[in-house]
């Protein structure tokens, strides 16, 4: 159902800002009973450790973010061998990504570039966002 009236866009979004206000104190209190587990429970370096009681079953699960200097990276595989070089490479994933403004301009300055392109791309439509700033006292 859309709404159209001023009454309705002030209701709904003085109803979004509640939620939103509702929402950061859970997560506060979330994260805050997460790191007491944490601190009572252990974690690994890397790695799930888990702590059952008679009624829970609780696992810390401790991730390493790693990623790869591509700069660094190059300069390696320019110094290694061919045989060093294949090893390494099965701990590599190269993957292409998509620069979002020259894709864009495709369509305009090489159209065929483009369509050729497109037929690789696999598109979604993501969430749309919606904000909500109170302007009560400006």
């Amino acid at each position: 159902k859309i709404m159209k009236t001023e009454e309705d866009v002030e209701s709904l979004a003085q109803k979004l800002l509640d939620a939103k206000l509702k929402e950061d104190s859970a997560k506060q209190e979330r994260l805050k009973c997460e790191l007491a587990l944490i601190d009572i429970c252990g974690q690994k370096a890397e790695g799930s450790l888990t702590v059952a009681t008679e009624n829970y079953r609780v696992e810390t699960k401790a991730k390493i973010d790693r990623k790869i200097d591509q700069k660094a990276f190059d300069e390696l595989m320019g110094e290694v061998g061919d045989d060093l070089k294949a090893m390494v490479m099965t701990a590599v994933v190269l993957k292409p990504s998509l620069r979002l403004t020259e894709y864009r301009e495709l369509a305009d300055q090489f159209p065929e570039a483009r369509t050729e392109l497109d037929r690789v791309v696999t598109s979604r439509q993501a969430k749309t966002q919606v904000t909500v700033k109170s302007t009560r006292g400006k």
